[in-house]
């Protein structure tokens, strides 16, 4: 049988990285703020309750825009 399956290309790992998003920026933020003030989470609570967070200050900002 002939093996048909493409090799993956190794990536340089010297290559740029994407840019972040604002939500990235905002998530960092907010994480330092979370372990200063003590707060115990996992991951996955830290990270919906800062998504929480983030819609809030969206909807916020699209209501006075409006």
């Amino acid at each position: 049988m002939v093996n048909t399956h493409k090799r993956k290309k190794k990536r340089d790992p010297a290559r740029p990285k994407r840019a972040m998003t604002p939500f990235l920026y905002y998530a960092c933020e907010q994480r330092i703020k979370l372990k200063d003030e003590g707060k115990k989470m996992s991951l996955i609570e830290q990270s919906r309750y800062i998504a929480n967070l983030w819609n809030i200050c969206c909807t916020e900002k699209y209501l006075k825009l409006s």
